[in-house]
């Protein structure tokens, strides 16, 4: 037995024991050693553990199992040990072992162990010391700049004792401590560079100050809370605020409880910061602040409930008590996406919150006693809430509030009004205003005049509302919607008409702004705008002061935006409006137009004589000719009189009126000084070089110089001096002739050909030209590429096919031969396939279509007609604009008539129709164009329509496709053939077959070369639709979504089968066709369709047997009176035969009751309808119901029988006194139309959809209109011209609308008017107040640990997203299939949770659904969703297998695997099938794994989204345990 231990001894016990990996082996030898060891001297031991310690660094495993052994040491007791003696040795030790130089030695391998041991040893020791070391590293450490590797790690040795000694039993022998680390922590919450430090002193310092919340330590907690607010305060981020404000709440309210004084110290709730916060946090977008805001709010409540100190209530709005509190929270919590149904009636106690006759206190917006801190708040959340409906009821509620206007402008901008109105910055808003909804013009407009009626005797106020209105208008970041910018407008304007608005410059930099970003160019909105602008800027009263320089060029520029029409329109007001600045102008004017001063430095801007010629306008004729004639002053340049010239003329012609100076327009005529000029330009370009322009300020000045160039050269067609231009003439094509030799450049040529162009207007001139004409075709561009040849060389091309153009169309006098046309055409192709500018390509197009339409070209053969085909496609698909007149000349040039007949083209015309429409046709533009030229040819062809007939048929079904389909990749193909279809295609071509007539299309068979023609046209063109409606694949589905592509193409279908119908008569020579349309006709009624196509058919079917030949056919043909005798079939196909057979009884009895050949047919159906009056189905039973009370209420004497009959009579009787039969006929008053059925079917009426005949009707794009169901409104507005569908829809409605109206009256039987102001709450309001809340949404008086951990859970995973950077799961979920909307909602919903990468659905206007809103409560605003349709699904999931995803459907085959076994590939895309059908054949040869959910069930079939969660739930599971 050894009598003394050394380092020596030890070493070789821990390297015998260094392969024992327990470590509690390890302590519990090293604890045996005070038993092996005689004498052991603890003291002794530790001296050499302290020489060793501070010698030697690098051994760093052995100096943790010394350290471990002092653990041992310090808690053995040994009567031979000094105590004090080895506990000075030991804080030497760790001293030494947690200074920073010996930190630089450890690493995270260390930290547990060593860590460990150190709080151990200092929970014993206890030592002021060792504490004060570790502060100050982590004092050291947090302040330090530049975080090293060391600093980093012993930051994590720090936090990590700290944590062990607050986690040990000894937690309250620590607080004596606390005084020095808790500065340190709290100081650490502004450190935004270490976000580990931040959050660990954040978990340390909860720690602590929890448990310090007691009487004897509140002093210290008081100035440490105060050193918090400090941070809290200070310029953090808002969420960061927010955070320290939820967490340390309880400590804070902990003081307050405890000193019920309002003047407590760090009485947080007497800080305006404070309530700031809270406000900013109740308002925001994001649910987690939100959640954490009312949750404060609701302790405060609680908090100052039980305050027996009665100064607290002056925090709050007066006479504020617990049912006001009560019913504010319940408003907030109606806001919930989840609640969206109860929102309305608990929104009506709003006016409850403001007791009448008190005021809002708007002057203390800021302050929680003022009653519009929480009112404001939920009208903030209100205009920002996803619901539009609850968006729309909010504003106008807000609108309506008199209360709020009166003291509107006393609230800063910012906090009240710039929310409101960017609330209406969305189409759904703005178009409810604009069809005067709920929310309409009247509401706003009477909002703002209250406000300008309320603050007249303010100027100061009202000039800085109106400016800062203005100013948000101007911000394209701020107002978005075209529509919103427009309305807005509008309301400034109507405001000008009871307000004088300031004039400022500031004010007219927007409105240029305004009119810069919203180009007129771009859309028919933008062109109100500017027009409202003008209206506007027309009622600013301006004054002398305006003469200044900045102000002269700022409303002159603003003058030359308009339109010259405009300007004539308001020609009087712009005069009078100038008439207090004509003046300064005039003389600012005069100094400008003398010694050049209106040259710029580095050039001339020609945009400026534009702006100088629009004022002169509005000036008299003595001041506008003393300015021209200043003009010709010898010192200035004459570029500048030339160009002044340019704009003059132009300008006072476009107005029509004269130059006042007959003798500065006889210089113009003259053309003496145009044609030196010219001249001299010329020559002077030849200095033209690559090596002059370099620079971006020389380019630039190279692009103005030219553009002036060209105005000047526009002067020419004014000139009269017909010698002078023979002779310029004859100079610039000699000159053109001499450029083979002389080698002129670019520059000079696209001179030549600009003035020649001009000078060919002239038929003088042009003969001239023709002649030279060989030079003209032959001039090839001279050039080196540099950085102004995209400028010069689009000029070059443009205007010399403009002069070629000119030549051929003008000169009739000499035709010209063969041979040039064909270089012409080949010269053409050439330069098409080099050039993709919109100004080159017009002239280009217009030559070619000259061309090939000349009678002297041969016919072209098949090469050079498809090269003519493909080439123009190309160039014209490539060029990045396309104006209207490039549109033109390409539809003219490609799909010309003569090609109509030419047998060569016509497959050639049949594929580009298909291809433009394809990839282009998302332009309206080029859409209408095309289409409208197309129909144009063939209504003045007739017989090209059999040619044609199935392109015809093709676009007639066009309707919305994925547009998303595009958006995959440009270079996958598919061979579907109507892979992209968009607006007004499909609108244009039934107009057009709308409008055929049968007598203008009666071509002979032996004309029509076509072999399926068997009669007119339209008859041929109706059978043939009818049999696709039966036959084809995918318009005889039975199962299809209504919002499928399949549903539209059949209303597509349906309503030009009715457009056709409305220009066929049967006779008894198309006998045989009439009983072909009634065979198929009646085939369609027995589909299964949806409500809007059974519609459709109806109608269809009705309008047939109006116009059968005789009405002995219908009576041989029985098939309406045999159908009705049919009890079995399908409610859907009953209730539509109920429908056509009162109409068409309507008819008879209207036009033939006295005919008595129609007696019995009259007779027979009326009998057929009374049974069904019975029927169990709800939609037939009201059917037959309406029908029968429609025509006993005409007591018709034809049916006398039946009028006289006393069970019909108790049955009317019924009908007719009943309530709900009431309500019923008051919605479908169109339901036996009392008009001729024939106005139904005008083409009109039916080419486009009506979206509120009902509310299934198909959202047609053509209108592109939404679906108009306001919770506030419970009246079905019916379009009289269309006859209502089958009663199915309509019983759903009504369901609805009592449900409503039910909810309503409970809700409002107190308050009839929303907008009066309630009266004092009395005992019976009080008593419905309470109940509300016991109805709605009750919220109890007890803290809700349960709703805390909800926040701070759904906060630690917010954070946890943040730390990972919010990564997604790399899982593709396509549900494309799906036809249930709440299914898809659901499955976005279940996407959202578990971060899945993007979902795919088959139509994104299922997103405003608010079926889908109440299931997916948002969701789908969190996670990207894209729309691919059923037709588009291949070519999306063949695109993601070649990004690397593997392809999975969830589906029960032979081959598919069991989901407790498949392991999920990290990148999988998952294919739902359909809710009946699972997933079709054709899209699983696609996928490479079908998997199938083990059942132990009966049932074999889960719910899709049930499906779709639990494969997502493991996929996400092996991807959590992959990464762990």
């Amino acid at each position: 037995m050894q009598n003394h231990i050394n380092i020596e001894f030890l070493y070789k016990i821990y390297e015998s024991q260094n392969n024992n990996e327990s470590s509690n082996n390890k302590q519990s030898f090293i604890s045996s050693l005070f038993l092996l060891v005689e004498n052991f001297n603890a003291n002794e031991i530790l001296l050499e553990i302290k020489r060793y310690i501070k010698d030697n660094n690098e051994n760093v495993d052995f100096i943790i199992f010394l350290i471990t052994l002092v653990v041992s040491i310090l808690n053995h007791n040994n009567q031979q040990d000094k105590e004090l003696e080895k506990k000075e040795i030991i804080r030497e030790i760790i001293l030494e072992i947690i200074s920073a130089d010996r930190l630089e030695q450890l690493n995270s391998k260390y930290l547990t162990p060593l860590s460990t041991s150190i709080s151990q040893i200092q929970q014993t020791l206890m030592d002021t010391e060792i504490y004060r070391q570790l502060v100050l590293l982590l004092n050291n450490n947090i302040q330090s700049q530049q975080q090293s590797e060391h600093n980093n790690q012993s930051i994590k040795y720090s936090f990590t004792i700290f944590s062990n000694l607050l986690a040990s039993e000894k937690q309250a022998d620590q607080y004596q401590f606390y005084s020095l680390l808790v500065p340190v922590l709290i100081e650490n919450q502004s450190n935004q560079t270490n976000q580990y430090q931040r959050q660990q002193s954040f978990n340390l310092l909860i720690r602590i100050l929890n448990s310090t919340m007691n009487q004897s330590t509140i002093t210290n907690l008081s100035e440490w809370l105060e050193l918090l607010w400090l941070k809290i305060k200070g310029p953090a981020d808002f969420l960061d605020k927010l955070k320290l404000l939820f967490y340390f709440s309880p400590c804070y309210f902990y003081l307050i409880s405890n000193n019920s004084s309002s003047k407590t110290t760090s009485n947080i709730l007497e800080r305006d910061e404070f309530w700031q916060i809270l406000y900013r946090s109740l308002i925001d977008k994001d649910s987690l602040p939100r959640k954490q805001g009312i949750y404060l709010l609701k302790q405060i409540i609680v908090l100052l409930g039980n305050l027996t100190d009665k100064s607290w209530k002056s925090l709050f709005p007066e006479q504020w008590e617990q049912k006001q509190w009560s019913l504010f929270l319940s408003l907030f919590e109606a806001f919930d996406e989840t609640k969206s149904h109860l929102f309305l009636p608990v929104w009506l106690q709003l006016n409850n919150l403001q007791l009448s006759g008190q005021s809002l206190n708007v002057d203390k917006i800021n302050k929680p006693s003022s009653r519009f801190f929480w009112i404001s708040i939920l009208y903030q959340r209100g205009f920002q809430h996803v619901n539009v409906l609850i968006r729309r009821r909010v504003i106008r509620d807000c609108l309506l509030n008199l209360d709020l206007s009166k003291e509107i402008l006393t609230i800063p901008f910012h906090q009240f009004m710039l929310p409101l109105l960017k609330s209406m910055d969305s189409l759904e808003i703005v178009q409810d205003i604009e069809r005067q909804q709920l929310l309409n013009w009247d509401v706003l407009n009477g909002f703002f005049l209250n406000i300008i009626k309320t603050f007249s005797s303010d100027q100061k106020r009202l000039d800085q509302f109106m400016m800062d209105i203005h100013m948000l208008l101007s911000n394209q970041d701020q107002i978005k919607e075209q529509r919103c910018l427009k309305l807005l407008l509008n309301i400034c304007l109507s405001c000008s008409k009871e307000y004088q608005i300031k004039s400022e410059q500031k004010l007219f930099e927007i409105f240029k702004q305004i009119l810069h970003s919203h180009p007129r160019a771009g859309s028919t909105l933008n062109t109100e705008i500017s027009l409202i602008v003008l209206q506007l800027m027309l009622k600013i009263r301006l004054d002398t002061k305006f003469g200044a320089d900045q102000w002269f060029v700022l409303i002159s520029k603003l003058l030359s935006i308009f339109p010259v029409q405009w300007i004539q329109d308001h020609f009087i007001e712009i005069n009078e409006w100038l008439q207090p600045v004509k003046s300064s102008f005039y003389n600012r004017l005069s100094e400008y137009l003398v010694g050049n001063n209106l040259t710029f430095e580095k050039g001339i801007d020609s945009e400026f004589y534009e702006c100088i010629s629009r004022i002169l306008l509005f000036l008299s004729e003595d001041e506008v000719s003393t300015l021209l004639l200043k003009n010709n002053d010898p010192l200035n340049s004459l570029q500048s009189q030339l160009l002044l010239q340019c704009h003059v003329v132009k300008e006072f012609k476009l107005h029509s009126k004269n130059i006042p100076t007959a003798e500065y327009y006889e210089q113009v005529l003259n053309g003496v000084k145009i044609v030196e000029y010219l001249k001299s330009t010329i020559i002077n370009s030849a200095n033209y070089t690559i090596d002059i322009i370099s620079t971006n300020e020389e380019i630039e000045n190279f692009t103005q110089d030219y553009r002036s160039i060209e105005l000047i050269i526009q002067l020419l067609q004014h000139v009269t001096n017909d010698h002078l231009l023979k002779d310029f003439t004859i100079h610039l094509l000699d000159t053109l002739q001499q450029s083979v030799t002389t080698g002129l450049n670019i520059k000079q040529q696209a001179i030549i050909l600009q003035c020649l162009y001009q000078l060919s207007h002239k038929q003088t001139l042009l003969e001239l030209i023709y002649l030279k004409f060989s030079i003209i075709l032959s001039t090839q561009a001279k050039y080196q590429f540099n950085s102004t040849t995209s400028v010069i060389l689009p000029k070059f091309i443009q205007y010399k096919w403009l002069l070629i153009e000119s030549i051929i169309s003008n000169n009739n006098s000499n035709p010209i031969d063969n041979n040039t046309l064909t270089e012409i055409l080949q010269q053409c192709l050439e330069t098409t396939d080099n050039i993709t500018g919109e100004k080159s390509l017009t002239p280009i197009f217009n030559c070619m279509k000259l061309v090939v339409t000349s009678t002297t070209t041969p016919v072209l053969d098949n090469e050079t007609l498809s090269m003519v085909f493909k080439q123009c496609y190309l160039s014209f698909s490539d060029s990045k604009k396309k104006p209207h007149t490039l549109i033109s000349s390409f539809v003219n040039l490609l799909f010309n008539k003569e090609f109509f007949r030419l047998p060569s083209a016509i497959p050639l015309i049949k594929e580009y129709l298909k291809r433009v429409l394809s990839d282009l046709g998302e332009s309206v533009k080029i859409s209408a164009t095309l289409l409208s030229h197309c129909c144009h040819i063939w209504s003045m062809n007739p017989d090209t329509l059999f040619t044609f007939k199935k392109e015809i048929i093709d676009l007639c079904l066009l309707t919305n496709e994925d547009r998303s389909a595009n958006q995959i990749s440009t270079t996958t193909t598919t061979t579907d053939d109507n892979n992209t279809i968009y607006n007004s295609h499909g609108y244009i071509i039934r107009l057009f077959v709308a409008d055929l007539k049968n007598e203008h299309l009666n071509l002979q068979q032996q004309t029509i070369k076509n072999s399926d023609s068997n009669g007119p046209f339209i008859e041929n063109l109706l059978l043939e639709m009818l049999k696709m409606s039966q036959e084809d694949p995918e318009l005889s589905k039975r199962e299809y979504s209504q919002h499928s592509r399949t549903n539209k193409m059949k209303c597509k279908l349906w309503r030009t089968c009715c457009s056709l119908l409305y220009n066929i008569q049967f006779t008894e020579k198309n006998r045989q066709f009439y009983l072909e349309t009634t065979e198929k006709m009646w085939k369609s009624l027995d589909q299964k369709n949806h409500g809007n196509v059974r519609y459709l058919i109806q109608l269809f079917i009705i309008n047939v047997l109006l116009k059968a030949p005789t009405a002995q056919s219908i009576i041989e043909d029985q098939q309406l009176v045999k159908r009705m005798e049919q009890f079995n079939i399908d409610y859907q196909i009953s209730a539509s035969l109920i429908i056509i057979t009162a109409n068409y009884l309507q008819y008879l009895l209207n036009n033939h009751s006295t005919d008595k050949l129609y007696h019995l047919l009259i007779q027979q159906l009326f009998n057929k309808i009374i049974p069904w009056t019975t029927d169990f189905h709800h939609a037939v039973r009201t059917t037959a119901q309406l029908s029968i009370y429609a025509i006993l209420s005409k007591k018709y004497s034809i049916l006398d029988e039946f009028n006289n009959n006393s069970l019909l009579q108790s049955i009317y009787l019924y009908l007719e006194n009943n309530k709900i039969q009431k309500r019923l006929r008051e919605k479908q008053t169109l339901f036996i139309p009392n008009d001729d059925p024939h106005k139904k079917i005008f083409s009109m009426n039916i080419l486009s959809s009506a979206s509120n005949t009902v509310s299934t009707l198909e959202e047609d794009e053509e209108q592109n209109t939404t679906q108009q169901d306001d919770q506030d409104e419970f009246n079905l507005n019916i379009d009289e011209s269309i006859i209502p569908m089958s009663l199915l829809e309509i019983s759903k409605r009504l369901i609805k609308d009592f449900q409503s109206n039910f909810q309503q009256n409970q809700s409002t039987n107190q308050n009839s008017d929303l907008h009066q102001q309630p009266p004092l709450l009395t005992t019976e309001n009080e008593e419905t107040l309470l109940d509300f809340q016991r109805r709605i949404t009750p919220w109890q008086w007890i803290n809700k640990l349960d709703e805390q951990n909800q926040i701070l859970e759904q906060q630690h995973q917010q954070q946890k997203n943040s730390q990972n950077g919010g990564k997604r799961q790399s899982m593709i979920v396509v549900g494309s299939l799906i036809e249930n909307t709440p299914n898809l909602a659901g499955l976005i919903r279940t996407c959202e949770i578990f971060n899945i990468e993007q979902v795919a659905i088959p139509n994104l206007k299922l997103l405003s659904d608010p079926q889908f809103q109440r299931v997916s409560v948002s969701a789908e605003k969190l996670i990207p969703v894209i729309e691919v349709t059923r037709q588009n699904m291949l070519s999306f999931v063949e695109l993601k297998k070649k990004q690397g995803y593997t392809i999975l459907g969830v589906e029960q085959t032979s081959q598919s695997q069991n989901l407790a076994s498949f392991k999920f590939p990290e990148k999988s895309l998952l294919i739902l099938g359909q809710e009946q059908h699972g997933i079709p054949a054709e899209y699983l040869k696609i996928v490479d794994q079908c998997i199938e959910i083990p059942q132990l069930g009966q049932i074999r079939s889960l719910n899709v989204h049930v499906s779709a969660s639990i494969l997502v739930w493991e996929y996400t599971q092996q991807q959590l345990l992959k990464n762990k």
